[in-house]
Parts: structure tokens; sequence; C-alpha cells
């Protein structure tokens, strides 16, 4: 699990039988998530751990496709986790910041 630095708000609402909602920075994620659990230490920041999944069921099939995801809606936070762990699991974060550069910028890389 990446520990999540950016502050963000997440709102847990569950009832009795498992369901409720789940909020993160004021919008509603409920529908793209699968389990969510939370942890909090003393004196750290807590950690609010989502597992997300497609709603809904869908078949499409297409032999030898390319997958390309061009877009995504979910707060920025819940981007950036996305980021790490797929990062995490796929490649290797570098800095990749230049004296040209306006703001810190970072790429993957391929070990």
């Amino acid at each position: 699990m990446t520990e999540n630095k950016s502050g963000s708000t997440v709102t847990i609402d569950v009832n009795g039988a498992g369901f409720g909602k789940v909020v993160v920075d004021g919008a509603e994620i409920s529908r793209c998530v699968q389990s969510v659990s939370t942890a909090v230490t003393a004196n750290e920041a807590p950690i609010v751990k989502l597992s997300l999944a497609i709603p809904g069921t869908v078949q499409i099939r297409h032999e030898g496709a390319d997958l390309l995801v061009d877009g995504v809606v979910m707060p920025a936070s819940v981007e950036l986790a996305l980021w790490r762990h797929l990062s995490s699991k796929y490649g290797r974060e570098v800095d990749a910041t230049t004296v040209q550069s306006t703001a810190r910028e970072w790429c993957l890389r391929d070990d």
C-alpha cells in the first residue's frame, strides 16, 4: 500500500448490511468501489485503501486488440493513488525534472 500524502478527505458511510457510499474530496465514487479499508495509527495520517472495479456486467470480445484508457472520471487524489499502484506494479517512477521544467516531472521506466 502506498501512503497518500495528498491530504484527501474520504468519507465512508456503511449500513449494518455492509452497503453504503464512499466520497473522496466531495465526489461520490461508490459505484466503482469493490472494497474499502482504513488504517488509523497514532501520530500518523489515516490511510484509506480502495479496490476499484467496473460496475455492472458487460461482455465485449476483441481478439488481439490494443487497450487504451483515454480518460478517467475520478478525483485527482484517487487518480494519483491509482498511478502509484500501477507504477509500482509495472514500472518505476523516475524524476525527469530538467532545468527547463516549470514543475516537477516524473516518468515511468521499465526495468
